[in-house]
């Protein structure tokens, strides 16, 4: 084994003082205080700022030599006292002897900086870091600040000692991006530096799509599509979203969604032209979306016309009406035009809701001839002029009011006070009850009565087909003689009928028709002279007692009658 000797270190002066771009130095002497001879190797345990020369002695038992130590701090070293260690390492075993100093780094330029970071921030979006700067130094000083991305609001600052100022760093991205970067700040006049690392993050904030359900439908003309507009905010940023659409009416057009959320609304559209249509919603915010749906427009207007009674019986000379019921069968509100061919519609046109329907009158004026008058109602849609529904009817014109009149006998004659009584015959031939009216010209001793009624009235209602009788009551007054002429006529509804009967008075029936055929040139008047003593006869085909009772009964309410006009 190899002898060894022990060594002393000792360091003078043990404290010193320096500046930071100076150096102190120190001495260390190393003492062989063993009994061999040995070879020691000097380092130290600050090896980035101490220098040491020579770095080995070899020394004799009890010899020693001087070291020199050289102390220079580094720039970035901050101010303040450190400790180091200088060590003598024995080569013979390996031991090693210290001997600790100690130095007082001053920093005459120093700055520091801190930097406030935004977080992240949006594509195209500025990221703002307040970058605050303080002058450590003894003295005024310019500092410059860099950094590899961005830009500052100034690039460089002077600050008295003490002094803090506040500088923004600007940095975007139209990319998403994330890195990290440092800011430097350093005197442009001495080694005072400071540097910090920041990051950066730039991300998708504002992001969406929009979503139409169902995407294209089939719809009438004037009916109503609706679709689900569904905007999807797929950004990092709650937004607000302003939706438009370029047809139809949206339900609600803001919608505030929050980030990775969506929300709904609805659209209504109702088209007007037939074919393909597109509808486009765009929804804007810090971006623009869009979005399509498309609709298939048909004809959807149909109507349905129709009579509750295709057959209407109906009189000559009337204003009839019959009932027309118009039906929307379609899918839209629709105004439908109608037509007819006979008469005239109450409305020409109609507006209605799917569904509803309306009742319209149809009015014709019949003629004065009896027919069958056949009619067509067509409704037809409007807006595209088609499609069209029709009816068919028939007006069923009938004689309705028409009158035979007869009065029995045409002729006849009577003694002066005496009485005669003519039978009127009213037929009616037409196919509607009616009631007449009787009024008569002549002599103020003529009445006519309706033979069924009691109360002298002088209207006879009549069935159809049927005959309803009046009587004409003559009560010759006392001296009168001579031809009378007597007029009955008989009124209803649309018809009008008289007819004209002699009375002889004071002669002989024979007589006054053989007088009448002389100042005729020899014709005879009237067409009934077979049935001109018809009633005379009636009574002379009774037995005795009736006849007698007849003719008493006739001639006291006749004189009675005769009396009382004269008086």
């Amino acid at each position: 084994m190899t002898a060894a000797s022990p060594a002393e270190v000792t360091l003078f002066p043990q404290e010193s003082s320096t500046r930071i771009d100076s150096f102190t130095s120190y001495e260390v002497t190393v003492e062989n205080t063993g009994p061999v001879e040995d070879v020691y190797s000097l380092t130290s345990s600050d090896t980035a700022s101490i220098d040491i020369a020579p770095r080995q002695v070899e020394l004799e038992p009890g010899e020693s030599e001087v070291v020199n130590i050289w102390y220079n701090p580094d720039s970035q070293k901050e101010a303040g006292r450190y400790s180091f260690d200088i060590n003598a390492k024995s080569r013979a075993n390996g031991n090693t002897y210290s001997a600790q100093g100690f130095v007082n780094v001053i920093r005459e330029h120093d700055v520091s900086m801190n930097v406030q970071e935004p977080g992240s921030v949006c594509l195209g979006e500025r990221a703002t870091y307040q970058v605050e700067l303080t002058n450590e130094g003894l003295q005024k000083e310019t500092f410059e600040l860099t950094s590899p991305v961005g830009e500052f609001s100034q690039n460089e600052v002077t600050l008295e000692d003490q002094e803090t100022q506040t500088v923004e760093l600007y940095v975007s991205s139209e990319q998403e991006r994330e890195e990290s970067f440092n800011v430097v700040t350093a005197s442009t006049t001495s080694y005072a530096q400071s540097i910090k690392s920041v990051n950066f993050q730039a991300e998708t904030c504002y992001s969406s799509e929009v979503v139409v359900n169902p995407e294209s439908q089939r719809v009438a003309s004037g009916a109503t599509a609706e679709y689900d507009i569904t905007v999807r905010n797929t950004g990092t940023r709650a937004d607000e979203f302003v939706l438009q659409t370029s047809q139809g009416q949206l339900q609600n057009t803001t919608l505030q969604i929050p980030a990775d959320s969506s929300a709904t609304t609805s659209l209504q559209f109702t088209p007007e032209e037939l074919g393909e249509q597109q509808v486009q919603i765009t929804a804007e915010s810090e971006i623009t979306t869009t979005a399509t749906a498309s609709a298939t427009v048909y004809n959807g207007m149909e109507s349905e016309i129709s009579v509750p009674q295709q057959e209407v019986n109906t009189c000559e000379n009337t204003e009839t009406k019959t009932p027309v019921n118009v039906e929307n069968t379609g899918e839209a509100t629709e105004t439908f035009e109608l037509q007819t061919t006979r008469g005239n519609l109450s409305q020409e046109e109609v507006t209605l809701r799917p569904g509803a329907s309306e009742q319209l009158n149809l009015s014709y004026s019949t003629g004065d001839q009896a027919s069958q008058v056949n009619y067509q109602i067509t409704s037809t849609a409007s807006t595209f002029g088609e499609p069209s529904d029709t009816v068919s009817g028939t007006f069923n014109v009938e004689n309705c009011y028409d009158l035979q009149m007869n009065i029995i006998p045409e002729v006849a004659s009577a003694g002066e006070n005496r009485s005669q009584v003519y039978e009127v015959r009213l037929q009616n031939t037409g196919t509607q009850q009616n009631t007449y009216e009787l009024s008569y010209e002549g002599p103020s001793w003529i009445d006519i009565r309706d033979r069924e009624n009691d109360d002298n009235e002088r209207t006879v209602t009549v069935n159809p087909e049927e005959t309803g009788y009046a009587d004409i009551y003559a009560g010759i007054p006392y001296q009168k003689r001579g031809e009378v002429e007597i007029t009955a006529t008989a009124v209803g509804e649309q018809v009008k009928q008289s007819k004209t009967v002699k009375l002889v008075v004071g002669e002989d029936i024979e007589e006054a028709m053989k007088s009448d055929e002389q100042e005729a040139g020899g014709a005879i008047t009237g067409a009934f002279t077979d049935t001109a003593n018809s009633l005379i006869n009636q009574i002379q085909g009774q037995n005795t007692v009736i006849r007698a009772a007849l003719a008493i009964i006739t001639g006291l309410i006749l004189t009675a009658a005769i009396l009382y006009w004269e008086w």
